[in-house]
């Protein structure tokens, strides 16, 4: 006999889930594929006549991370998923000896691990959602530029820029220090312009090395110091072109490799 009471409803799974307080959904168009909507004031009668039309609300899955989405192809209810700490798998995501796999519609099943999901498929996983990570900033210095620290004024130049993103920073405070700008410190550093004055005769000395800032030649030594320009083995440069194009060394210094230092061959205004 059809119940029509709700005693007659005491055996109904979503009638006895409505008495202990579950939300319950009825089927407004049942005959055009299902139309749930919540409902509060019950028609008894009606559920007793027809049980398929009422249900309890299906608990939905929680949001899956920002910018990804839940593998689910076959349409799995949390129910069906189970409790924590299993969780549906996100799509690109690699499944994993430990996963499960929906076979047949009714039973979970141990999978291979450390492949593709199958698009047809749904999948369970213990493990916990993977981790996104913060792109790391872009390093805002480029290889060449001179630098002054707000802090010290200690003035230096981008000489590389390391994998982790911090740039090499080459000192000169008496003598060459290498060392690198970590990330929490990038906001003291700032771009330093210098106010360059003309070259003297004691800015370039006799037994300086100097080199084209673009390498088209090899470098070479300074033989003697005219009153406004050099005499190398190999040619007379002015010092307006030496302060144009040309990188020096003057002390012979070398980094660790044993390469000699280079830096431009200018001349800054005294504070």
């Amino acid at each position: 006999m059809t119940p029509t009471s709700a005693k007659q409803l005491d055996s109904n799974p979503a009638f006895i889930a409505w008495k202990n307080g579950a939300q319950i959904q009825q089927n407004l168009l049942p005959s055009f594929g299902g139309n749930w909507h919540d409902v509060t004031d019950i028609d008894i009668e009606l559920w007793g006549r027809q049980p398929d039309l009422f249900r309890v609300k299906p608990v939905a899955f929680s949001a899956p991370p920002d910018g990804e989405e839940w593998h689910n192809p076959e349409k799995l209810t949390p129910a069906q998923i189970g409790n924590a700490p299993w969780r549906l798998r996100l799509k690109g995501e690699l499944k994993q000896n430990a996963d499960e796999y929906w076979e047949n519609g009714d039973v979970w099943k141990g999978v291979c691990g450390g492949s593709k999901l199958y698009e047809n498929i749904t999948y369970r996983t213990r493990e916990p959602l993977p981790v996104k990570l913060e792109p790391l900033p872009v390093c805002p210095f480029k290889v060449g530029q001179t630098l002054i620290d707000s802090r010290d004024s200690k003035i230096g130049t981008v000489h590389s820029i390391r994998a982790d993103g911090n740039p090499v920073i080459q000192t000169r405070d008496g003598e060459f220090k290498w060392g690198f700008i970590p990330r929490d410190e990038w906001h003291f550093w700032t771009l330093y312009t210098p106010k360059l004055v003309k070259l003297g005769c004691e800015d370039v000395p006799p037994g300086s090395a100097v080199q084209a800032s673009n390498h088209s030649v090899a470098w070479s030594m300074v033989v003697q110091v005219f009153i406004d320009s050099i005499a190398t083995n190999d040619e007379i440069i002015t010092f307006h072109e030496l302060q144009k194009s040309w990188l020096i060394n003057r002390n012979g210094e070398k980094d660790a490799l044993g390469n000699l230092l280079w830096s431009k061959c200018e001349k800054e205004e005294m504070k």
